[in-house]
């Protein structure tokens, strides 16, 4: 059968990159992004008020869980950064 040309013949992703959970991004993380992002100061992407865009919105262990450190980024900005592996 031949393959649509559509599809990759690449590895799929999960494939390729360890889980979420391998990463480090654990029930407690997902509580603590869930409660970060529902702060008013973070409800716009960082990265589109970068770009002056208004929209509401693996690093070492200490930095991880350093509040400071994190920032608020709509879906398309995230992929679109850790895309580029930042």
């Amino acid at each position: 059968m031949k393959t649509p040309k559509y599809r990759s013949k690449r590895q799929p992703a999960s494939s390729r990159r360890p889980s979420s959970r391998q990463r480090g991004y654990t029930t407690q993380w997902d509580r603590e992004a869930k409660a970060f992002r529902q702060e008013p100061e973070n409800a716009v992407c960082a990265e589109c008020l970068r770009h002056g865009i208004t929209t509401a919105s693996q690093c070492d262990e200490s930095l991880f869980w350093d509040k400071s450190n994190w920032q608020a980024l709509s879906f398309a900005c995230h992929n679109q950064k850790t895309g580029r592996g930042e």
